[in-house]
C-alpha cells in the first residue's frame, strides 16, 4: 500500500512549527515503520518566510490534482490530507473532488478546534466547499469526538468516520521523578505567543513564591517581548530538539496552558507533557478538557493569573506523585501513537481494497 500523505509537515529531526507538522510527522514515521510506503507534500515550502513564493504555491494546489493522474487504475495508493481551516480548504475541495473523479480513496484529516467555527462564520460559499471536500472522502478522520456527530448531522456525512486523537510514542517513556516538597518547575513548550498564554504565564509565576520558577521552549513570536522573558524566575530555554525536550522534562513538575487560541484542538505540547508525568493546568479551550479528564485542572477561557496561581498552589498541597502517574497512564491509554496508528493503518488497508 502506499500512502500520499498531503498537509504540513515537519521536517524529520526538526522541531515541528503548530499541531498540523508534529502530527503528520508522527503518522508519516509511524506507518513507515509498518512497512507503508509514504509520500508526504506540504502545501507550502517549509518554514518559506516568503509570501510571493507562498501565494504562487497556493495558486499551484488548484493543479495538484495533475500529480494524480499516474494513479488512475493503480491498487492499493490512498490519499490522506489534512488541510488546515481557511482559505486552505478550497484547493483541498478541488484535490479531494478529483481524487474521488479518478477512484484514488481518500481520507480527510480534521484537526485543531475551529472547523465548525469556521464552517459557521465564514458563510454559504466556505460552506458548501467544506460539504464538497467532506462528501467527496472515502472516510474522514477527526481529532476531536464532538466532530462525529457534528460531520454526519450537520453536513450529512454517511461514510466511515474515525476518532484519530494526537498521539505521542509512550514507548520507553521514562519514569517521573517527582519532587514532592518542591521546588516546584513549571513547564510550556510550543509556540510562544499571547494567544498560547504566554503574558499569563508570566504574570503567574510573578504570583507564586520563590519555590516555583517558570521554564518555556519553543519558537518565539513577534508579539512576544523578549525582555519580558528575562526574570529571575523564569528560564527561555530557545527551541530545543525532541531529545533535549525529552530530558528537560524529566525536571519539570507542572505543564502551564492558559490558551486562549482560537484553533485550539488536541494540544500536541499538552499531550506530550502528561506522558512524561508533567500534571496540567489549562484553559478549556478546545478539546483540553477532554485530553486532562481528572488528571489535572482545567479552568474557564476568562481565568486570570490568580486562578492559574491558586491552581497551582492547590494541586502543590495534593499526592502530585499519584497525580503525576495518572497523567502518564491516560495519555498511555489515549494517545497511545501504537494504538492510534494501528487504527489509522486499518482504515487506510480497508478503503485501498474497496
Amino acid at each position: 500500500m502506499k500512502v500520499l500523505l498531503w498537509g504540513p509537515i515537519s521536517p524529520k529531526g526538526e522541531p515541528s512549527k503548530g499541531g498540523y507538522e508534529a502530527t503528520n510527522r508522527k503518522i508519516f514515521d509511524g506507518l513507515k515503520d509498518r512497512g507503508v510506503e509514504v509520500e508526504s507534500k506540504a502545501f507550502f515550502p517549509n518554514r518559506s518566510t516568503n509570501y510571493v513564493h507562498k501565494f504562487l504555491c497556493y495558486m499551484a494546489l488548484f493543479f495538484r490534482p495533475i500529480s494524480l493522474f499516474k494513479y488512475i487504475g493503480t491498487k492499493n495508493v490512498v490519499l490522506q490530507i489534512s488541510p488546515p481551516g481557511g482559505y486552505l480548504m478550497y484547493p483541498s475541495a478541488v484535490i479531494v473532488f478529483f481524487a474521488n473523479l479518478f477512484n484514488i480513496p481518500t481520507v480527510v484529516h480534521i484537526m485543531a478546534g475551529t472547523f465548525f467555527l469556521y464552517y459557521e462564520r465564514k458563510g454559504p460559499v466556505y460552506r458548501w466547499v467544506i460539504n464538497l471536500l467532506i462528501r467527496n472522502a472515502s472516510a474522514v478522520a477527526v481529532e476531536g469526538r464532538p466532530y462525529i456527530n457534528q460531520i454526519k448531522e450537520r453536513i450529512g456525512y454517511n461514510g466511515r468516520i474515525i476518532y484519530l486523537p494526537t498521539m505521542v510514542d509512550c514507548r520507553n517513556l521514562p519514569y517521573h521523578e517527582v519532587n514532592t516538597s518542591g521546588p516546584y518547575n513549571l513547564f510550556y513548550f510550543g509556540r510562544l505567543n499571547k494567544a498560547k498564554g504566554v503574558y499569563t504565564m508570566l504574570e503567574v509565576i510573578n504570583l507564586l513564591d520563590d519555590r516555583y520558577h517558570l521554564f518555556l521552549d519553543g519558537f518565539l513570536s513577534n508579539d512576544i517581548d523578549l525582555e519580558r522573558l528575562n526574570c529571575d524566575k523564569v528560564t527561555y530555554l530557545g527551541v530545543e530538539s525532541k531529545e533535549q525536550l525529552r530530558e528537560t522534562m524529566k525536571d519539570m513538575t507542572f505543564f502551564i496552558f492558559p490558551t486562549t487560541h482560537e484553533g485550539e484542538g488536541q494540544a500536541n505540547s499538552l499531550i506530550e507533557a502528561m506522558a512524561f508525568g508533567l500534571i496540567p493546568i489549562t484553559s478549556d479551550k478546545g478539546f483540553c478538557s477532554d485530553v486532562v479528564g481528572d488528571c489535572g485542572v482545567v479552568l474557564p477561557v476568562s481565568s486570570t493569573a490568580q486562578d492559574y496561581r491558586d491552581a497551582i498552589v492547590n494541586l502543590s498541597n495534593e499526592d502530585i506523585k499519584a497525580l503525576s502517574e495518572k497523567c502518564q497512564e491516560r495519555i498511555k491509554t489515549n494517545h497511545n501513537i501504537v494504538l492510534e496508528v494501528q487504527k489509522l493503518f486499518e482504515l487506510l488497508s480497508d478503503i485501498a481494497r474497496e
